[in-house]
């Protein structure tokens, strides 16, 4: 368990490939002893370590120093050996931790718009159905992920959200959002939702044959 363990376990080659999986977040540092990032790292890991598992290799002094992240919720593998600020340490962190398909809320809803990709919004208030969009949808949005943020939202409490993008309000559905120019695209084919179906509607976006919504009514169909 993780309360059992340190806040950074000692990480050599024959327990590595172990240590990968023992948790649905798993990152590693590999950093030489006494250095400034070895510091860091294991400062970064006490605030964490009841919610992600921390690992360290002890680097030779030859060796760049590199972090790794094992999101195992999710089946993505992240690394990097880029720290060009003092926050890097932990930005990485925050990143191996987050979901490829998020819930889009009031605490984190400005991070999302702040990088300027578009949204692909999927309103449910239905726990099982979200599960389920999201289990599908979960190679797409690894996919796309450079481009794009797949999202599930809240259908009551972002109500009028939901109508702003082309939504019967407090039903379930599926609205690409561009935050750069405002443009909303709400899926209204007759296919339903699935993977295959919303790469095909993404696709006919960027090739510019879906127009945005502009209100009073849905998509014409291809």
């Amino acid at each position: 368990m993780k309360t059992t363990r340190p806040a950074v376990s000692p990480i050599t080659p024959a327990n590595l490939a172990t240590f990968q999986s023992i948790d649905d977040v798993v990152i590693i540092g590999h950093f030489s002893r006494g250095t400034a990032l070895q510091q860091q790292f294991k400062e970064i890991a006490a605030p964490y370590q009841d919610r992600y598992s921390f690992g360290l290799v002890a680097a030779a002094q030859t060796q760049a120093p590199k972090m790794e992240c094992f999101n195992n919720l999710d089946g993505v593998q992240r690394s990097t050996t880029e720290f060009p600020s003092p926050t890097s340490v932990e930005a990485f962190v925050k990143l191996c931790a987050t979901r490829l398909i998020p819930e889009f809320t009031r605490r984190n809803e400005l991070s999302f718009y702040e990088t300027r990709k578009s949204i692909v919004h999927y309103f449910t208030h239905d726990p099982d159905d979200r599960d389920a969009y999201v289990a599908e949808m979960r190679p797409l949005a690894r996919k796309y992920e450079e481009y794009l943020h797949f999202v599930t939202t809240d259908a009551d409490e972002y109500a009028d959200a939901a109508e702003m993008m082309g939504l019967k309000r407090g039903s379930r559905g599926l609205s690409v959002q561009n935050p750069n120019n405002g443009d909303v695209f709400p899926y209204m084919r007759r296919e339903k939702i699935t993977a295959g179906s919303v790469e095909a509607f993404l696709g006919d976006i960027i090739q510019g044959r879906v127009q945005a919504w502009r209100g009073g009514g849905g998509h014409d169909e291809l």
